[in-house]
């Protein structure tokens, strides 16, 4: 039979243990989910030893070119909105308006950059004729709020978004893009109950969940088990964000959605895998869905390595449901 000391000081040292294990796991989400610069993307190779290569086409002087041209392209064409988030959470957007045209676009960006990122993407869409809204996620770029969202409490901030346009344009025709969270967002947002305004759905990257996306990065990248660390994740981000991991779900958002939808994905993506694409394919309940799956394309590489087929493939698509 065990000593009562004994028993005392295993069960002491189990409890300081799971304290300090919790100590990490809250610290390394909070920093997850924390407000972040708008120049994240340039920081990454900074911040890790193998960001340079998951994304290197982003560091190629050839497209570093191209998006020093539609930088100052959409600086110098777009004006400033604001508006109040559902949760008073302060909002900003770019607007590129298309004189004549009653298409927009609504274009979200990933996570840890800006609205800036979309500019090689907004360019094209106003050559196809596009006005173009171009927002700021919360807790990013111009927008406030001190925490991410991951593309769940941002599908209201869209919602909020297509309101501003209808309320400028009640003829508006509203295709909803984004990439990487901003995939997410979008399809999210497509789940809810929208106006007949909304024509369309464009997802390049996306993720199926918020909690398989966390524990594939903490089970890839940090080597942390998914139990008990996604449970923990999800006290974390419950109780600062204020959102549920488990609830957030984007396959289940895809089951309640009718509109046209098309998903676009690399299959050598390290950051969201492939795989994800066929499951949000395979539960959208839209009987207008199509994909786009780019060989040898990592993340957010589809349109940087084959841009005449990820443009073709969007064009046709628009064609369609416009």
């Amino acid at each position: 039979m065990c000593k009562p000391k004994y028993v005392l000081c295993a069960t002491t040292a189990l409890a300081l243990g799971s304290l300090a294990a919790w100590a990490i796991i809250d610290k390394l989400v909070t920093l997850g989910i924390e407000r972040k610069p708008e120049n994240l993307m340039e920081k990454l190779p900074e911040l890790s030893g193998s960001a340079e290569e998951l994304y290197s086409v982003f560091f190629s002087d050839e497209f570093k070119e191209r998006k020093k041209k539609t930088d100052e392209w959409l600086k110098k064409n777009s004006t400033e909105l604001y508006m109040d988030a559902f949760d008073k959470t302060w909002l900003f957007s770019r607007f590129v308006k298309n004189e004549g045209s009653n298409k927009y676009v609504i274009a979200c960006h990933g996570y840890g950059i800006s609205g800036m990122f979309m500019s090689t993407y907004a360019e094209k869409f106003y050559d196809l004729g596009f006005n173009l809204l171009i927002p700021d996620a919360r807790g990013h770029g111009s927008s406030g709020g001190l925490y991410v969202g991951m593309g769940w409490p941002e599908r209201h901030d869209i919602k909020g978004w297509i309101n501003r346009i209808l309320r400028m344009n009640p003829n508006a025709e509203i295709v909803l893009f984004g990439v990487s969270m901003g995939a997410t967002t979008v399809l999210n947002t497509a789940g809810e109950s929208l106006p007949k305004a909304v024509k369309a759905v464009i997802a390049d990257s996306g993720f199926s969940s918020i909690s398989e996306q966390i524990a594939f990065i903490m089970k890839t990248y940090m080597k942390l088990p998914p139990f008990p660390v996604l449970p923990l994740s999800a006290v974390t981000i419950q109780k600062k964000a204020g959102y549920n991991i488990y609830t957030a779900n984007t396959v289940n958002q895809v089951k309640k959605s009718s509109l046209p939808l098309l998903l676009i994905h690399g299959d050598k993506d390290k950051i969201v895998p492939c795989h994800m694409l066929f499951k949000l394919f395979k539960s959208a309940k839209s009987d207008k869905k199509d994909f786009l799956i780019v060989e040898g394309a990592g993340h957010l590489e589809s349109e940087i390595l084959e841009h005449e087929i990820y443009w073709n493939k969007i064009t046709s698509f628009l064609k369609k449901y416009l």
